[in-house]
């Protein structure tokens, strides 16, 4: 798509975005005046908007590799607006591995024997398939019943990750986390684009409020309707999204 006609369908700067909420308001037929500074404050509020409260269009998933060391609760972690379900890689709660419960039920069969895929004895005697999954089924029972169960909590104002209960040994956790879309995709989505247009009518049809102000010819500015308007979209797309966001399971600060 040639950059001239962009900004109509999928501005991605704040220049395209100002520009493309100006023509929906009447710009070059009428003239808006709306001050840049206060098009970049609604735009950048609406984006903040969009990211706690529209989940699907204002974070992303991802999963968050967090080395966790001894003693330490708090670790800054940037850019996230919430975090989920959590999960250690590596955990032998400081036990030596060799009295491991994988260790002690797995290492008959998979090193005496060798009864491992491509091991020596492949298919010969030891572990077979179905005692394996009964075996691994068996291991996360324990890790359930028995292994550590963390918490979290993260602080968007401060963008601080808390983690609870305190650890004990350095090991390794993976954490589901939702981490804040960059504005300019954000800006690329039809809902966030009538979005602050509405906003932006608000705000312009408030300052029409405040003055008495008489076009050319006679006529008058009904900054009511105009505000009314605005506001009756912003409630109808703050509402679309309530509904059709499906909000994910997390802790946020």
């Amino acid at each position: 798509m040639s950059e001239d006609y962009q900004m109509f369908s999928e501005p991605s700067t704040l220049d395209q975005m100002r520009e493309y909420i100006l023509m929906q308001l009447g710009k070059p037929n009428i003239c808006v005046e709306i001050p840049n500074q206060v098009l970049d404050m609604i735009i950048m509020d609406s984006v903040s908007w969009f990211w706690r409260y529209a989940a699907d269009i204002g974070t992303h998933s991802d999963y968050l590799c967090l080395k966790v060391t001894t003693g330490r609760t708090k670790y800054k972690v940037p850019n996230l607006q919430a975090v989920g379900e959590v999960s250690p890689i590596q955990s032998n709660d400081g036990i030596n591995t060799l009295f491991a419960p994988m260790h002690n039920l797995l290492y008959r069969d998979w090193v005496i024997f060798g009864q491992y895929p491509g091991g020596p004895n492949d298919g010969a005697q030891g572990l077979s398939l179905t005692s394996y999954d009964i075996t691994m089924s068996y291991l996360k029972d324990i890790d359930s019943h028995f292994g550590t169960r963390y918490l979290t909590k993260y602080d968007t104002e401060r963008e601080v990750l808390s983690i609870y209960p305190e650890p004990k040994f350095d090991h390794v956790l993976l954490i589901k986390v939702f981490i804040r879309q960059a504005p300019k995709f954000i800006f690329k989505n039809p809902l966030f684009r009538r979005y602050v247009v509405a906003k932006s009518r608000q705000w312009w049809a408030n300052m029409f409020g405040k003055i008495n102000m008489t076009l050319p010819g006679g006529g008058t500015v009904n900054h009511d309707i105009m505000y009314s308007r605005a506001m009756d979209e912003i409630n109808m797309i703050e509402e679309q999204i309530r509904l059709e966001s499906e909000p994910p399971v997390f802790l946020i600060g």
